[in-house]
């Protein structure tokens, strides 16, 4: 019998079965009949699962959202740091929405790319249509009962509507100070995303090109003072990514990027020293690894300055100049 009717046979007996005595309707994965779902995985495909039964079962589990979504498997996370909660969250909206409903973007990707870059408080994602909204309040709100009940948080204020022009999310809150949050813009899905391994799931994100895009789009317009973040994102992407300048060119088409107002006047250059120069990574470790203005912006200015015509072009990270490919 094949691998494929295997597992179709197997999940067929799994739903089954957790009609029958509720096992997909509990909340607890305490109640999770192990030995049900052992036998959904196929058995060449066991060990890349895990080192033994109940690893593996929960791995499986994680990765196929569509039939263990709504089972709340928060007992098997880390919440001693803020990036084991950030990481939580990033599970649970994933395996609530599904993959092809949302894609992840800005520094919480950043930092699966580029570890210890600059610490981000916060998870970005993009769902398609605003009807998945609602949904997204729904897992939101399950998230947020459950760090209260952990005593991370002390409650939570949740966005209630979202459009193109105003983003969703929630913040969360402890001795009335937001500490971390989650913020859900309204963006199409159709171009510019890929995905990722995370260590507990895969998950769709912005393909760096995208992301480059939004950020040449800020550095060019008067937000880059506020939002200096994004040149040093810029950077950090370019001087590690090879860039492929037909999708940058795609992914530039659908913003409204204004070129002339490239930071290059003197009096510019000097204002947007002054934010880098105030720019925290997070620690002190990584401010110790924060490079010199100088170097950052001549890469980057030399960068965005070949984005106008770098269709059939490719950036080489290593060279640090746009090629013909």
């Amino acid at each position: 019998m094949s691998k494929e009717i295997n597992k179709t046979n197997a999940l067929g007996m799994l739903l089954s079965a957790g009609n029958e005595c509720g096992i997909l309707s509990q909340k607890k994965s305490d109640n999770i009949d192990y030995d049900i779902v052992y036998y959904c995985i196929p058995e060449e495909e066991r060990c890349s699962y895990g080192t033994n039964k109940e690893e593996q079962c929960l791995t499986f589990m994680k990765n196929n959202p569509d039939i263990f979504g709504e089972l709340d498997l928060s007992e098997h996370f880390d919440f001693s740091t803020d990036d084991s909660v950030l990481d939580y969250i990033v599970f649970v909206i994933t395996m609530r929405l599904g993959l092809e409903n949302i894609a992840y973007k800005g520094g919480y990707i950043l930092n699966k790319l580029i570890p210890n870059t600059r610490k981000t408080y916060d998870v970005d994602f993009s769902i398609a249509r605003k009807e998945l909204y609602e949904d997204v309040k729904i897992a939101l709100g399950e998230i947020g009962n459950i760090l209260i009940n952990k005593g991370i948080i002390d409650n939570y204020k949740i966005k209630d509507d979202i459009s193109e022009t105003s983003s969703g999310g929630i913040k969360f809150i402890k001795d009335n100070t937001t500490i971390l949050g989650a913020d859900v813009g309204l963006h199409s899905l159709g171009y510019g995303i890929t995905s990722i391994r995370l260590d507990f799931i895969d998950v769709n994100r912005f393909a760096v090109e995208r992301s480059l895009s939004d950020k040449i789009s800020v550095i060019c317009s008067r937000k880059r003072f506020r939002r200096v973040k994004d040149l040093y994102d810029t950077y950090m992407l370019i001087s590690l990514y090879n860039i492929n300048g037909n999708i940058l060119t795609e992914c530039l088409s659908h913003r409204d990027v204004n070129f002339e107002l490239m930071p290059i006047d003197e009096t510019v250059i000097v204002q947007l020293k002054n934010a880098y120069d105030k720019l925290t990574l997070g620690s002190p470790e990584r401010d110790s690894l924060k490079p010199d203005f100088k170097e950052v912006y001549l890469l980057v200015i030399n960068f965005i300055s070949g984005c106008k015509e770098c269709a059939d072009r490719e950036w080489s990270s290593e060279r640090k100049v746009w090629k013909w490919d």
